[in-house]
């Protein structure tokens, strides 16, 4: 999967006509780990929503070589894995994740394999009979993971997942990402604040601000050579306002 991403503009038309996104440009290439990180409010959010086909924007995206205005939103698979885990309460841990299939009504024997063999990656076996309610945010996490890979996308799009978790279960699910991402034949965009995370997790790091992209670049690259002072003091010293 080749995502290219061409002098995206996102403009809200409110009363202010807020840009959001300003001259965007990137690209992801098959199995990057591309890491976005920025100050609350420069635009991470905006960006992964208008590659799932949610906002509109002026600009190009190109999947596969493809227009992506040509492309409808069911047919891109991807995935999308926030900080809420978005499980359904009254459904077992087994029936969330198998759902993307179920509603493809795939035979229940291949659910049945399918949702074992994924459970067992993540180590949530003992979980299946369990309802979401009984189990702790760090599982939560993993079983909305397990919802995602059952699916086997092409491209995996996470919001800041780990935000809610205390910091030994951060810690915890990052390795667990990091295994999982050289294991699946996909590429990963991570969106998050904590320069923490973004340094162990990329091998691509795009720093935002504003709606811009201020630097593009290996992450060993931009913490040792910034392109400008913003750019420095975030990855230095973070996010004054958070």
């Amino acid at each position: 999967m080749k995502l290219e991403i061409k002098n995206l503009t996102v403009e809200y038309k409110d009363k202010r006509n807020t840009v959001a996104l300003k001259d965007i440009s990137f690209a992801v290439d098959d199995n990057d780990f591309l890491v976005i990180i920025g100050p609350s409010g420069c635009g991470k959010t905006t960006l992964l929503k208008v590659i799932m086909g949610l906002l509109d924007y002026e600009g190009e995206i190109i999947i596969d070589g493809l227009d992506e205005s040509k492309i409808k939103i069911q047919e891109r698979n991807f995935a999308y894995i926030s900080q809420s885990y978005s499980l359904y309460p009254n459904m077992t841990v087994f029936e969330n994740i198998a759902f993307p299939l179920s509603i493809k009504k795939t035979a229940i024997g291949e659910i049945k394999k399918r949702v074992r063999e994924v459970a067992e990656i993540l180590e949530i076996e003992f979980l299946l009979s369990r309802k979401p309610r009984q189990i702790s945010g760090g599982q939560q996490q993993r079983v909305a993971l397990a919802k995602a890979i059952i699916k086997n996308p092409s491209l995996y799009l996470f919001d800041e997942p780990f935000s809610n978790l205390d910091s030994n279960k951060r810690t915890e699910l990052r390795h667990l990402l990091i295994k999982l991402h050289k294991e699946l034949d996909s590429a990963f965009i991570f969106v998050t604040h904590d320069q923490t995370e973004a340094l162990a997790l990329a091998n691509k790091l795009i720093v935002m601000n504003q709606g811009r992209i201020e630097q593009f670049g290996s992450p060993l690259d931009v913490y040792h050579n910034p392109s400008n002072d913003f750019v420095y003091d975030f990855m230095h010293h973070g996010d004054k306002h958070d």
